[in-house]
């Protein structure tokens, strides 16, 4: 599991919302719940830098090895634009990643069939679910 601390601003949607800037911090508290539960459950996470790209293309190497030396770990579509629109409406908002989203790893690792991985799916689902009641 991945649990998003900040993300690189590398789409649209966040600058109709905040100032601009590389980054966007995620709020703490739910990153702290997400943690707590996962521990609890015994599942692996590390906390990262996400990229935030709201493309259609597909990441192309050289872009994924400039973002790794930027210091990502995970590419996704939403964070950044729903953590500046949650700061915005004074919300709050947290997320959970896993592997499919991950750019840096030891092990050679097929991200093509992560949406197939259903028992995956459903315990992120039911650790998200605690996360929120806890919240």
């Amino acid at each position: 599991m991945i649990t998003p601390v900040r993300a690189l601003r590398d789409e649209g949607a966040s600058y109709k919302y905040l100032a601009p800037g590389r980054y966007i911090e995620l709020n703490k508290e739910p990153v702290r719940i997400f943690e707590q539960v996962l521990e609890e459950n015994e599942i692996p996470y590390m906390e990262c830098t996400t990229w935030s790209t709201d493309g259609f293309y597909r990441e192309t190497k050289e872009m994924v090895e400039h973002r790794i030396r930027q210091g990502c770990q995970a590419v996704e579509m939403e964070c950044s634009a729903m953590a500046a629109i949650a700061q915005f409406r004074n919300k709050i908002f947290g997320q959970l990643l896993y592997s499919g989203d991950i750019l840096v790893g030891t092990e050679k690792y097929d991200d093509r069939n992560w949406y197939a991985n259903l028992s995956a799916r459903e315990k992120i689902f039911q650790i998200t679910l605690e996360a929120l009641i806890r919240f």
